[in-house]
């Protein structure tokens, strides 16, 4: 289902029914949707009309019952209002989410009750919501901070606000967005609230708390930031968040810390740092976080073994049968007790705040006839931002398509694991004792179309229009070559790109331009054919051009929003 009033009622009549409920968001591979849906074997599966017939792709021979709640109202529209006379104990499963796995298929983690019912009490008690609290519900529905977004709000009586997907990966939409709705709370990307926090803001805001997470927050807010920044901490395995912290202004949260921690536990979760022989390590030394308590997941769907190896037996407890789950994140106590966070142990990395197994994607890429080896590793080079990068061996035909291996890859895993970069090698670099070097792996250099296996030849710009979008994407991406027929994402394009991308088109064409037509037109020549005709109705009467124009511009947009802050007390 997409994010919709539907999605949150739905969500909320299977906890109320006793069942649990799984998140599947539509925007995933086809393929990958089919495995979650065979995997998890409801017999029950809620979606809406427009995607019914994807839903119907995805279940090839399953059986179970489809109903689209948008067109089937007459199923439970004579039914009673009132509660269901159902009981729920703590230990039931409350909700599934899927994420990355090692084996080239993803996960699913098995929620129950307990955990969520301490996360909203937390939540509730910690930041004092009250039911005339406004939040926004900004995270992805497949993803677990989706939880955080929903649940505390709505049993508090406070008000959800759904945006439009535009405004998910644009900070300059999104604090549009929460000033216009009023917000008092918000749950956003770690990418963006970086950008949110360095913006100017009317004085006062309604905001009280921006809450992130996901990955790792680098800066810290200014003094004068009319709210609050909180940093958040946790792995979908231990229900949404484990540990928490209130980012210090800059000039007091430095104290020779280069970036804010993740914190302290949060209510009922318990914390312990251990060395390989699950030792606690001591205060200022590394050690592998291990989290146990309240919030902890049931283990993996059919995934005994794994659950075995990542749910441990608790060293420390008392109680029978009490576990850790081993995160595999290392961390060290800082000074004030607060916790670090310092890298992964094994090649689970986080891109834009997702969570991805590099091995995945690997073996996903070794399906593939073309590809004898294959390596994915995360690069942070020099001017360039955080990425992906793929490294292949060619098989014994030596030959070497890059981009149909991209759309092999493309089909089967989601957008987020899909590589900016492939590189194409004779043999991978080995250490002495045989293993892959991966600290030997060459950085990425502009391939051309030969070497990605491309029909077409190079095209360049032909007209005005062409040559404004390339200087455009020429900047964003890096990168000196862009024939007008080449996908922006297969350039190493995504989604907080496309709002660069985006803010600068605006400005250049002076028009309005909704962000999902750079999805809708990702090379250089639709987007121009785009371009030339006459903006429609919609698009004259958005106010999105106006926004963009008064946040390029600090003391302008400044004094605009007050002016509208006085008018609407």
């Amino acid at each position: 289902m997409e994010r919709s009033l539907e999605l949150i009622v739905a969500e909320l009549a299977i906890l109320k029914a006793g069942g649990a409920y799984v998140p599947l968001d539509p925007a995933y591979p086809a393929a990958r949707l089919a495995y979650m849906l065979q995997e998890v074997g409801s017999p029950l599966v809620l979606t809406q009309q427009r995607l019914l017939s994807q839903v119907q792709e995805a279940m090839e021979s399953q059986t179970s019952f489809v109903c689209a709640i948008d067109s089937n109202s007459n199923l439970w529209n004579q039914e009673e209002d009132s509660n269901l006379e159902v009981e729920i104990l703590p230990q039931q499963l409350a909700y599934m989410i899927y994420t990355s796995g090692s084996t080239g298929k993803p996960k699913g983690v098995q929620l129950a009750h307990n955990g969520l019912s301490n996360l909203v009490h937390w939540f509730q008690h910690t930041f004092a919501l009250t039911d005339e609290d406004r939040a926004g519900h900004l995270m992805g529905i497949g993803f677990d901070a989706a939880v955080l977004d929903i649940w505390p709000t709505i049993t508090t009586g406070a008000c959800l606000v759904l945006p439009d997907e535009e405004i998910r990966y644009s900070a300059a939409l999104q604090q549009a967005w929460i000033l216009d709705q009023k917000l008092t709370f918000c749950t956003t990307a770690t990418a963006i609230a970086e950008q949110l926090i360095r913006l100017p803001w009317p004085l006062p805001t309604c905001l009280r708390y921006l809450h992130t997470g996901g990955d790792c927050l680098t800066s810290y807010p200014t003094s004068d930031l009319p709210f609050t920044v909180v940093n958040n901490y946790g792995p979908t395995e231990n229900t949404v968040e484990s540990t928490y912290t209130i980012v210090p202004p800059k000039a007091a949260g430095q104290s020779g810390y280069t970036v804010p921690s993740i914190g302290r536990q949060m209510a009922n979760v318990e914390v312990y740092l251990l060395d390989k022989d699950l030792q606690p390590v001591p205060n200022g030394l590394a050690g592998e976080l291990h989290l146990g308590g309240a919030g902890l997941a049931r283990g993996y769907l059919q995934r005994a073994e794994l659950t075995a190896e990542r749910f441990i037996p608790h060293p420390f407890a008392t109680l029978p049968g009490a576990r850790l789950y081993k995160t595999g994140d290392i961390c060290r106590y800082r000074v004030n007790g607060e916790l670090e966070f310092l890298g992964r142990r094994d090649q689970q990395v986080k891109i834009r705040g997702f969570r991805i197994e590099l091995g995945e994607i690997e073996h996903v890429l070794l399906q593939h006839e073309q590809v004898a080896e294959a390596v994915v590793i995360v690069r942070e080079d020099p001017g360039f931002e955080k990425r992906l990068v793929a490294y292949l061996v060619p098989g014994a035909s030596g030959q070497l398509q890059i981009s149909q291996v991209r759309n092999f890859l493309r089909g089967r895993v989601t957008s987020s694991m899909v590589p900016a970069e492939f590189v194409a090698l004779s043999a991978l670099p080995l250490t002495p004792n045989g293993k892959v070097d991966r600290r030997s792996l060459p950085m990425p250099v502009a391939t051309t179309e030969a070497e990605e296996g491309l029909e077409q030849e190079y095209c360049g710009p032909g007209n005005e229009v062409e040559q404004k979008i390339v200087a455009i994407w020429q900047g964003v991406l890096q990168k000196e070559k862009i024939s007008i027929h080449e996908n922006f994402f297969d350039l190493g394009g995504h989604s907080h790109l496309v709002t660069q991308v985006h803010l600068q088109l605006q400005s250049t064409f002076a028009r309005p331009i909704p962000l999902i037509n750079l999805f809708k037109y990702p090379t250089v020549s639709a987007l121009a054919d785009y371009l030339k005709q006459e903006p429609t109705v919609t698009e004259k009467m958005s106010t999105n051009v106006k926004r963009v124009e008064e946040m390029e511009d600090g003391k302008n947009r400044l004094k605009k929003l007050r002016q509208r802050q006085r008018l609407t007390r």
